[in-house]
């Protein structure tokens, strides 16, 4: 008889109910020179169970208008391969067209469907009034020589909220113009 007995490998795989669950079979099989054999069979049950990781979820907040951030840089690990990242994002208009929330919301999935969810919260509040421009400066006058009540006072939105606080109500937040009222 020969020493030693050559050994031959075979390994199939038995899929399962998603990409990553499925068994793998490996067999061993020795047949000496007087045909006798042995064999070894090896399963082994792969599985997945846990859910993607979510990296850089950033914390809810409240801005000033014209201060919300870019979305964040959100990445995504899992165990397994196959994870996907979908991202979100819905406006809700607050009583003033310069109040809103945001929701932003990023889910990743696997290819076995197991899921993670990091939402962003976003409050937007306009606190800031409005900026009055070609006001009239305090002076000391004789009775008989009060200044006329300026007509060409206006007033707009701080310079960086003009761009992002329009909300569905335009006018409201445009420029006002036209003298005090009585």
């Amino acid at each position: 008889c020969t020493n030693p007995v050559p050994v031959t490998f075979t390994e199939n795989r038995v899929d399962g109910s998603c990409p990553n669950q499925y068994d793998l079979i490996r067999l061993w099989s020795a047949t000496d020179d007087c045909s006798r054999e042995t064999t070894h069979v090896q399963t082994i049950h792969i599985v997945d169970t846990t859910a993607p990781l979510i990296q850089n979820c950033p914390a809810s907040e409240t801005v000033e208008c014209g201060f919300v951030r870019p979305k964040a840089d959100v990445t995504t690990t899992d165990n397994c391969p196959g994870v996907t990242l979908d991202y979100t994002e819905a406006r809700t208009n607050g009583p003033n067209c310069c109040d809103y929330d945001l929701k932003r919301t990023w889910v990743a999935t696997d290819a076995c469907g197991h899921t993670t969810t990091c939402v962003q919260n976003i409050t937007v509040d306009d606190t800031i009034p409005p900026v009055l421009i070609d006001v009239a400066a305090n002076v000391d006058a004789e009775c008989s020589d009060v200044p006329p009540i300026p007509t060409n006072i206006t007033a707009k939105e701080k310079p960086l909220a003009t761009a992002f606080c329009l909300g569905t109500d335009a006018d409201a937040c445009a420029p006002a113009t036209g003298a005090p009222a009585d």
